[in-house]
């Protein structure tokens, strides 16, 4: 009938013929609650509470009644008292000893929550409830921490349960943090060392972080190591947790280590889908883009530590093959990967990259091309090949006459190969360029070999004039010195 007052009523008068009729007492509670007539409502489980025929009623109805004196009538003080009066009918009540603490910890009775689980404590003990007990002394420490303001007492009471339980994670957390706020790293690194055992997923990577810094606080550089990869181990992709393991490697100059972690970083580039566009001989050559030319740059960088940190050009050769098949038209990349090749021997696979680069001019002659035939010439010169090498060298010269490491080489091979009137005019034609620290030969130098090519084809005069000039200009000459000497002598 939707009458909801009468209905009220009615349950009244059957309680109070039969207080303890469970039905009437649950279907006036529902209506109290649904009208909000919460004054009647406290009252009813006051009532109930007298009337309860088993102590976990009694329990749940303290607890509901204490909720209600805590939320609507904003009364701590009565909330307290009830949770109190519950605990001593029902010492082990895990939510009641919740409830009151929280009670205590907001009205500011940071002593009287202290007793509380001090007590709990000890009756945790007396049932044999080890976990229940473990689970109080970190909620001790836990006010002695946060509301007394005892950091010693919290370190204590946290380690204590760390003695019976050496796993307990509220403990290992919250030693790690004290000890990471005062300082005491070996607290804290054994605490996060425990607390990273057994941790899985990307979500555990903040201990690996905080580990690999109590350990460089140590002076650990082994153990910030280890930290770090095993963060890497949580996830792969972490940036951070990358970051710091380059700077570690490069403080360190573990270069190897340094090297497969940048193709690493190189393999998790995000790249664009499909193969690279194919392009026609001749045709103009876009440089790499976007996540391309990122993948590249770090591929650059691990081969470069291979070969000029390492002087393993052998395992720079993978590296930078994985790089062309990214840009398999880039020119730059293919000549470092071409220099490789003859770095490390393989001067046939170092001829196969420069003439596939040369072909991809189409009938253009450029002074870029004078690189690659140069380049192609030692590949053909290592092998022994020097009539090849000079044909390569000849054409980088007509494609770039003005090129001074092209006529140092051609005019050092002439000379070796017994070409000594080509190995004269390139010579010469070297004084006419302007040579300085990055040409690869000296003024001196020159003259020096003008000097020997002299002396080979006879004109003595000719050749102590030379190396008189090669004095000048270079007077540490020794080589140049003793040529002087003999043919004076």
């Amino acid at each position: 009938l939707a009458d909801e007052g009468r209905a009220i009523e009615l349950y009244r008068d059957i309680l109070e013929q039969e207080p303890s009729d469970r039905d009437a007492a649950a279907a006036l509670r529902r209506l109290y609650e649904k009208a909000g007539r919460e004054r009647e409502l406290s009252r009813l489980l006051t009532h109930l509470i007298d009337v309860a025929s088993s102590p976990a009623d009694r329990s749940s109805l303290r607890l509901d009644l204490a909720q209600l004196q805590r939320g609507s009538f904003r009364s701590p003080r009565d909330a307290t008292d009830t949770l109190r009066a519950l605990l001593e009918d029902d010492p082990a009540n895990a939510q009641a000893v919740v409830a009151l603490s929280q009670l205590l910890e907001e009205t500011g009775q940071d002593e009287e929550l202290a007793e509380l689980l001090h007590t709990q404590i000890e009756r945790a003990a007396e049932r044999g409830d080890a976990t229940g007990e473990l689970a109080l002394r970190v909620r001790l420490g836990e006010v002695f921490e946060g509301r007394l303001k005892d950091t010693p007492r919290a370190l204590a009471t946290y380690e204590e349960v760390l003695q019976r339980d050496p796993n307990h994670h509220g403990a290992l957390e919250a030693v790690a943090r004290l000890g990471e706020a005062r300082g005491a790293w070996d607290r804290a690194e054994a605490a996060l060392a425990k607390l990273l055992e057994g941790a899985e997923g990307p979500a555990h990577v903040g201990l690996a972080l905080r580990l690999a810094q109590a350990r460089e606080h140590l002076g650990d550089s082994a153990g910030v190591e280890a930290a770090l990869q095993r963060g890497l181990g949580l996830d792969a992709r972490h940036p951070e947790v990358r970051g710091r393991l380059r700077e570690l490697y490069e403080r360190n100059q573990a270069w190897q280590a340094l090297a497969d972690l940048l193709v690493g970083d190189a393999d998790l580039v995000d790249l664009p889908a499909g193969p690279p566009p194919s392009l026609p001989p001749g045709a103009s050559i876009p440089p790499p883009s976007g996540s391309t030319a990122e993948a590249i740059r770090l591929y650059r960088r691990a081969a470069e530590i291979h070969t000029t940190k390492r002087g393993a050009p052998q395992d720079a050769i993978p590296v930078l093959e994985r790089a062309a098949l990214l840009a398999p038209f880039d020119r730059e990349l293919l000549l470092t990967l071409g220099d490789a090749y003859t770095a490390a021997g393989r001067e046939r696979d170092a001829m196969t990259v420069l003439e596939r680069v040369i072909a991809s001019f189409g009938a253009k002659r450029t002074k870029e091309m004078a690189v690659y035939h140069h380049r192609l010439a030692k590949a053909f010169a290592a092998m022994g090949d020097r009539q090849a090498a000079l044909g390569q060298l000849d054409t980088a010269f007509k494609i770039d006459p003005g090129s001074v490491v092209v006529l140092r080489d051609l005019g050092v091979l002439a000379f070796e190969a017994e070409d000594l009137d080509r190995a004269q005019k390139t010579f010469r034609a070297l004084l006419l360029q302007r040579l300085d620290g990055a040409s690869g030969i000296s003024k001196g130098e020159v003259f020096y070999y003008l000097g020997q090519i002299s002396a080979r084809q006879g004109d003595v005069a000719r050749a102590v004039q030379m190396f008189e000039r090669a004095l000048e200009n270079e007077p540490t000459h020794g080589k140049a010195r003793e040529q002087l000497s003999a043919l004076k002598g």
